[in-house]
């Protein structure tokens, strides 16, 4: 697996990337498929050799990408968020104001 410094995959950053860039006022983000061919070719060029994959405005489209990160995620032998940890996350949306959340999620080191 190919991480950058803080040990977070490439794919993660390189999709994550390109939707704040390309896709954060798309109102069916994360709800339209992408091309599944577009997607596994997408993921394959990742696994190959991830630092080489460039993802581009024109050249890629939001929904590929976003799909890309939810399969890569969705494969992950480990859950993002473990079965001890969910009470916690899910009471932090009792709190209405957002700097709470942000506070209340710093203030757990997990």
């Amino acid at each position: 697996r190919s991480s950058d410094l803080n040990d977070v995959p490439i794919i993660v950053n390189s999709c994550i990337a390109f939707v704040t860039q390309c896709g954060l006022g798309s109102k069916s983000l994360y709800v339209k498929d992408g091309s599944p061919s577009n997607v596994r070719e997408l993921l394959d060029q990742f696994k190959k050799d991830a630092r080489s994959v460039k993802l581009r405005m024109g050249q890629h489209q939001l929904e590929d990408v976003a799909d890309v990160l939810k399969c890569f995620l969705s494969e992950l032998d480990d859950a993002l968020l473990t079965k001890e940890l969910y009470p916690y996350w899910i009471s932090v949306l009792d709190i209405q104001e957002e700097n709470g959340r942000v506070d209340k999620y710093r203030s757990e080191e997990h």
